[in-house]
């Protein structure tokens, strides 16, 4: 009888190798005897993996899974990011934005505080605001992207947001501010 860890290490070796039915099979294996959190933590795994394969329909199905047996946990809030990228791959702005809004409201509820809590946060902070802006919600993307900037300074996403921040202003006939935004991204640019 192989371990829980062994099912989930041969599962992934399976669909990684593109046997899916035998994946399958292995990961219902890995449901019926495990604890959800590590069950959850697998269907994420392969969630992730084929989405790295762009296969988005066999993605968003493990990604369910792993948002079902995670709740309230770090993995539900890393699936619901998962959930709003495929969302963005399709060009389905609102729809992710409610993702990276569940992730973030997850996020706000988990017990551990760590750097891995504080980057997912921004994460979603980040492109739920891009994803808000994207499908018109200016108002929504403004407090979403100036609640990132104001955390998370030092972030990689910063350029995105500033810029996604002005479009937003713009929008919303907020030219000063609009153009101030501009003006920063301007800076940065060329100090880089």
């Amino acid at each position: 009888i192989m371990t829980d860890r062994a099912e989930f290490l041969a599962a992934r070796a399976a669909l990684r190798a593109g046997h899916t039915i035998e994946g399958e099979k292995r990961l219902a294996l890995i449901a019926d005897n495990a604890d959800q959190a590590h069950t959850a933590d697998a269907n994420l795994d392969f969630a992730l993996q084929r989405f790295r394969d762009s296969d988005y329909a066999a993605s968003k199905r493990y990604d369910d899974r792993a948002i079902k047996r995670g709740r309230g946990t770090v993995i539900q809030a890393r699936a619901e990011i998962l959930k709003g990228e495929l969302l963005l791959a399709q060009e389905q702005y609102a729809d992710a934005a409610a993702a990276f809004r569940a992730a973030s409201a997850t996020l706000m509820h988990v017990d551990t505080v760590g750097d891995s809590v504080q980057a997912l946060r921004a994460i979603a902070l980040s492109r739920g605001g891009y994803a808000l802006a994207r499908s018109g919600k200016f108002r929504e993307a403004v407090s979403m992207l100036v609640e990132f900037l104001g955390r998370y300074a030092g972030h990689a996403n910063v350029r995105e947001a500033e810029f996604w921040l002005a479009e937003s202003y713009y929008n919303l006939n907020a030219l000063q501010s609009a153009q101030e935004m501009y003006r920063s991204e301007e800076r940065r640019v060329g100090k880089e």
